[in-house]
């Protein structure tokens, strides 16, 4: 326990693990939730057979340091030093809603390391040894705000001050005492974990989520930070469940730079890009964040663009790589020559190369993967221990008794990127093959095609598409796949994308729909 204390419970009274275990019980839903239903994948329409549940979520690594260095008014790089639990994923996307919350404990180290990191910046504003209670309420309750989305309780200041009175009385120095009363703010299960208040009932195990939750919820899932004062204020005064309010409180934030830093999370994980250091593999990177940014961000692009524009923004580094003249200024719009074998983001090096690092075959099955799973929401099962040296003693793999029940569909699509090298080059010394690929994942575009460039076209009118890419952003935003209720709000959100290709607008109605704004519950009894 270090500085804080001599026992658990004199130390951390107050902290309210009843509630953290109702939480459990109340909103996590299911034993299996964040396993594979069977609504993950297929086409449009498939029947509901779960019911969705709201997860309790913990917060991320990169949520907790924005929401800390927001409410202390420090710059998140002071926090470097706080050692956090481990983040978890669902697969794809960064999550911790199907974390235990036995991980409290965890945090324990880092609220304390975090303490004594604040601390020092707050000693000299009040007198913390003569008046405990009034400094923790004039100088520790407006942080809390912002750690909590609301306006701390009594007993939630109570549980400050009685920690620090107990370091005051084993003899402690006003710096301690300050980090102690900092530590136990900042273990608050209600700042770690997002447990979600209901409010009026809705219907069918759904309740209205609370104003401030809402507003905590939208702010999380866009920027990866506490709301800003607009949003907070929306938040309190419960304008957030007025829909016409709410759309335009969605619309100002998408309209703010971390939109942006959403949009580049999303794709990153959705596409599996990874960044393996150095210079080249850092132009990679912003090659495609610029790019999808231009794209997705923008109203008037269609998300088609994605696939198929024959521009992207690009250095010398990236020219040579591609085997293109260099651009005239680095990083603008540049449009590749006919030749050049680039169109959309799947002929990215970032992608090809996060994707690729492996023989020529081998790399026909990651690459391939990608597209069936998350493109066309096909799930495939993790593939057997030692499958990488067992390649080379299976000569067909599509055809394999074994191997075949997942090479056959992957296979064939991972052939159309043949062209491409694992850094994402074309091979050199020898013409660009066109070897013949397929799709089979019951598609409305499967059939046979040459190269991926011909797949990226299609995929422009797949409706199946459309719809993976929707339950994506929607598994990305509301920390859940797709389940029950939860289709109807992918379906509104899909009608837009169809109608508009705006990927905006279609953000715009997943943030504003019955998933995102409501709380899903099974058994809940209002206290």
């Amino acid at each position: 326990m270090g500085i804080l204390c001599a026992s658990v419970v004199g130390c951390y009274q107050g902290i309210d693990f009843e509630l953290e275990e109702q939480a459990s019980e109340g909103e996590a839903g299911p034993a299996d939730e964040g396993e594979p239903s069977d609504t993950d994948g297929g086409e449009e329409g498939s029947e509901p057979s779960t019911s969705a549940f709201s997860p309790v979520s913990r917060l991320t690594d990169r949520q907790w340091r924005r929401t800390v260095a927001a409410a202390f008014e420090r710059d998140e790089s002071e926090l470097d030093g706080v050692v956090l639990p481990a983040d978890s994923t669902d697969g794809i996307f960064l999550t911790n809603a199907v974390d235990e919350l036995g991980t409290f404990d965890d945090y324990i180290s880092a609220s304390e390391a975090a303490g004594a990191l604040l601390a020092p910046g707050l000693v000299d504003a009040c007198d913390w040894l003569g008046d405990t209670h009034g400094c923790v309420v004039a100088e520790l309750a407006g942080p809390m705000t912002v750690l909590l989305h609301r306006p701390p309780s009594s007993a939630q200041l109570d549980a400050v001050t009685a920690m620090m009175l107990d370091a005051i009385m084993r003899g402690q120095p006003v710096e301690q005492v300050v980090g102690a009363g900092l530590s136990r703010a900042l273990l608050d299960p209600l700042f770690l974990f997002r447990v979600e208040v209901p409010g009026e009932f809705y219907g069918d195990s759904v309740y209205e989520l609370d104003s401030q939750d809402l507003a905590a919820r939208l702010s999380l899932a866009i920027t990866d930070g506490p709301p800003d004062a607009q949003l907070y204020a929306a938040g309190q005064d419960q304008s957030l469940l007025v829909p016409t309010l709410l759309e335009g409180e969605v619309d100002r934030i998408l309209a703010l730079p971390g939109a942006r830093e959403m949009i580049w999370r999303f794709v990153r994980s959705w596409l599996g890009v990874r960044n393996e250091g150095g210079p080249l593999a850092e132009a990679m990177e912003k090659e495609t964040r610029l790019f999808v940014e231009s794209i997705l961000y923008d109203d008037a692009v269609p998300l088609g663009e994605l696939f198929t524009a024959n521009y992207s923004y690009i250095d010398a580094s990236l020219a040579e790589l591609y085997g293109v003249p260099a651009p005239a200024v680095d990083w603008e719009r540049y449009e590749f020559p006919a030749d050049a074998q680039r169109m959309g983001v799947l002929t990215h090096a970032s992608f090809l190369s996060s994707n690729g690092a492996h023989e020529r075959d081998l790399a026909w099955i990651f690459r391939g993967r990608i597209v069936v799973e998350r493109l066309f929401c096909l799930p495939m099962p993790d593939p057997p221990p030692g499958a990488v040296e067992m390649a080379d003693e299976v000569p067909v793999r599509e055809t394999d008794p074994v191997c075949g029940a997942c090479h056959g569909t992957l296979d064939p699509v991972g052939r159309l990127f043949h062209a491409y090298d694992s850094h994402g080059a074309l091979f050199e010394g020898e013409e660009v093959e066109e070897v013949e690929g397929a799709l089979e994942t019951g598609s409305d575009i499967d059939g046979t095609y040459t190269n991926v460039l011909e797949l990226n076209a299609a995929m422009v009118e797949s409706g199946t598409v459309d719809h993976c890419f929707t339950k994506m952003w929607f598994q990305f935003l509301v920390d859940r796949k797709p389940t029950g209720q939860d289709l109807t709000s992918v379906d509104e959100a899909l009608l837009v994308l169809s109608q508009t290709r705006s990927t905006r607008q279609m953000l715009a109605t997943l943030l504003t729909s019955t998933a995102m704004t409501k709380v899903y519950i099974e058994d809940y009894q209002a206290p």
